[in-house]
């Protein structure tokens, strides 16, 4: 999918306030910098609320997100709290457990989280459906396969709302039964120009991005195919409207 500016700072924003704050704890725990437990165990507090904080987003849109590798982190430190005699020992052990995270578990830690909030904004501008249909094949660079899917999910959707056959309804048949003037299933209710508009903008999609994908290799790139899958999520978008306009008529 593409990112907007501002999804894509503010991604990446939150992800490096999380690992300075845990290289800062490293370093303060390294550099023996407290006085006491208690500021040990704030500090760590501290950390905890910022990894909180990269799974605000998912909260926000009612998507649990919790990441199984930190969390057993968390309960390694937290273990190292609950000894009666908090001292040198226990500092660097904490210290150790955060090199080794750094080191060990962060790359893949921050491939998960990317990914994940990925999806998640993906599912703003595509379909669940869509989205499910087309992520790997676009995650493992198979971008024809990618463009063949998404225009199948489209037709699946555009014969599902239409109630007809899909082996009697595809390609241009489906658009012409969907969005031809006067006679087209989903009318936009405005001037004939128009739905001819819609009518040959469906028509030209399935020409010119999906048949050439079915019929040869076409070498596309990600940028290539996650516009074109980005198009077919606003043709999704756009039957999706028509077809409550035209249910609210009748």
């Amino acid at each position: 999918m593409i990112l907007t500016d501002l999804q894509a700072w503010e991604m990446f924003d939150e992800y490096t306030e999380f690992i300075q704050s845990l290289t800062w704890y490293r370093m303060y725990c390294v550099g023996k910098l407290g006085k006491s437990k208690s500021d040990y165990f704030k500090s760590f507090e501290s950390l905890k609320d910022k990894y909180e904080t990269l799974g605000y987003f998912a909260i926000t849109n009612k998507t649990e997100w919790k990441d199984y590798v930190v969390d057993k982190f968390f309960e390694k430190i937290e273990a190292v709290f609950r000894v009666k005699r908090f001292g040198q020992e226990q500092i660097e052990k904490i210290g150790n457990l955060l090199w080794e995270f750094e080191t060990k578990e962060e790359r893949e830690f921050r491939n998960r989280f990317f990914d994940h909030r990925l999806a998640l904004y993906a599912g703003d501008s595509h379909s669940k459906g869509l989205y499910n249909a087309v992520s790997e094949l676009v995650r493992t660079e198979e971008y024809d396969a990618a463009l063949i899917t998404a225009f199948k999910y489209l037709d699946n959707y555009l014969q599902t709302i239409l109630n007809v056959s899909a082996h009697e309804y595809f390609g241009e048949k489906l658009v012409n039964y969907a969005f031809a003037p006067n006679t087209g299933k989903l009318q936009l209710g405005t001037s004939e120009s128009e739905q001819l508009g819609i009518r040959n903008f469906f028509s030209g999609a399935y020409g010119m991005f999906r048949n050439p994908s079915a019929h040869r290799f076409t070498n596309h790139d990600t940028f290539f195919a996650q516009t074109v899958i980005a198009m077919v999520a606003v043709m999704i978008q756009i039957s999706e409207r028509l077809n409550e306009m035209n249910n609210r008529k009748l």
